[in-house]
Order: structure tokens, then C-alpha cells, then sequence
């Protein structure tokens, strides 16, 4: 009888041990969903911000290209990403987007010899985009430093967009500040 006794009470304390352990798991993923879904929707609206930001500055402003952030500072490894806002005011509907590394200079504003070979890894060269007349776009720009990157030296980088084999607008220029 006491052995009977003992092993339901065993078995009660077996049951509401595992209900207590798959509670605390239900909450754990419950309270790690939120935390990761609001991690995700801070960074939508970065990328939304951006893009109204520079819908607005291509609708009211002349310029036919536009380059808000021309700065940014990234780790080894870390891609930078610039966005690159075209209107189609008077061009066809393909647009070709050439970027290209300039020069590179040390903490001390001085101009480094460097690989641009190596460098032309970091980045897409050529990219291809259709915007219809009247219309415009919002492209990004990636440069994603490599190993070779030195730590406090400032690379820039030119952008020219081209519609037609000729020069859309200005030469724009972008900076990757290494951190």
C-alpha cells in the first residue's frame, strides 16, 4: 500500500514538473518572437524612412540623380549600403548604374596606394535597371569592405549613372570610413 502511494505521488510530481517545463518553454519562444519581430520591423522602417525620405527629394527637387547619405562607417566584412534615388525625366527606360573605387587616404587625410584589384571585389561594378519615363527608383548601392580593408582609412568610391550610353546626371561620390 505504501509503495502504491509513493508512486502515484511520484507520478504527480513527474506530470506537473513536465507541465511547469513546457509553460516556461511556451513563454521563452513567446518572449524571444517579440523581441526578434520588433528587431525586424526597427529595421523596415529604417529602409522605409529612407525611401520616403527620397521619394520626396525626387519629386520636388530638379536634380535627376540623388545620393542622401554619401558617408558611412562599417567594420571589415560589414556591408555599407547606399541609397541611390533616379528620376526618368527625359532618358529611354534602361539605366545603367557604373561604380567605381577613386583613391583611398589614411587617418591623416593622405592618399594610400592600395589593390584596386582587391577592391573591385568589394563591390557590384555595373548594375541594369528599367524605370519607365516620368517615373523614378530606388536603387542601393552595396560595398562590402574586404580583408585587405584598413582600419581608420577613408575609400571613395564613383557612382555615374548612365541612360542611353551617355552620363545621366553628375558624377556622385560615396565614402566607406573603416571601423
Amino acid at each position: 500500500m505504501m509503495h502504491k502511494k509513493a508512486t502515484i505521488e511520484l507520478s504527480l510530481n513527474f506530470i506537473v514538473f513536465i507541465s511547469i517545463a513546457v509553460v516556461i518553454l511556451i513563454l521563452g519562444i513567446f518572449i524571444f518572437s517579440q523581441i526578434f519581430g520588433e528587431g525586424k520591423e526597427i529595421t523596415g522602417k529604417v529602409s522605409e524612412d529612407v525611401e520616403a525620405r527620397l521619394n520626396t527629394l525626387l519629386i520636388t527637387g530638379n536634380e535627376k540623380t540623388i545620393i542622401p547619405t554619401t558617408f558611412k562607417t562599417v567594420g571589415k566584412g560589414d556591408i555599407a549600403t547606399f541609397a541611390l534615388g533616379i528620376k526618368n525625366k527625359d532618358c529611354g527606360n534602361q539605366f545603367r548604374i557604373l561604380t567605381n573605387f577613386d583613391i583611398a587616404v589614411d587617418a591623416n587625410n593622405v592618399q594610400q596606394n592600395v589593390n584596386s584589384g582587391e577592391i573591385a571585389t568589394w563591390y557590384f561594378a555595373e548594375s541594369t535597371y528599367d524605370i519607365e519615363q516620368n517615373d523614378r527608383k530606388i536603387v542601393p548601392l552595396l560595398i562590402r569592405p574586404g580583408a585587405g580593408a584598413v582600419n581608420g582609412w577613408t575609400y571613395s568610391f564613383d557612382v555615374l549613372v548612365k541612360c542611353g550610353g551617355e552620363a545621366y546626371s553628375q558624377l556622385n561620390k560615396i565614402y566607406v570610413v573603416i571601423d
